[in-house]
């Protein structure tokens, strides 16, 4: 089976390598994580996510010109959920993953 991460920096084009060298950890940790053989700490796991995944400003922007763009403070509050919902799910902790998912959910509807 393909690892997520894997495939993540696949398609960010980067190396395993360079990958680590933005995470500040080995070419070897990273074939370690996207092979099972190790799990990150959270605050690794955090930054995978940050850093393999587009940050949710990119994603969505307002669609007409009588509305403001989506306050930037509502973009790390949802952002921040959503990684932690990576986090859960890498960790197979799946309440966490329901709720904070809910919760990420709920916000971005409250931010539009």
């Amino acid at each position: 089976m393909e690892s997520a991460i894997r495939v993540r920096r696949q398609v960010a084009g980067l190396s395993q390598a360079s990958l680590g060298a933005v995470l500040g950890v080995s070419r070897q940790t990273i074939n370690a994580i996207e092979t099972g053989r190790y799990d990150p700490s959270l605050v690794l796991a955090v930054r995978l996510a940050d850093t393999l995944i587009p940050p949710l400003k990119k994603c969505f922007t307002s669609q007409t010109n009588n509305r403001s763009p989506i306050s930037t403070t509502n973009i790390v509050l949802v952002s921040t959920l959503f990684a932690g919902t990576i986090v859960a799910v890498l960790t197979q902790n799946w309440f966490g993953a329901i709720l904070l998912l809910a919760l990420g959910l709920f916000g971005l509807g409250a931010a539009v």
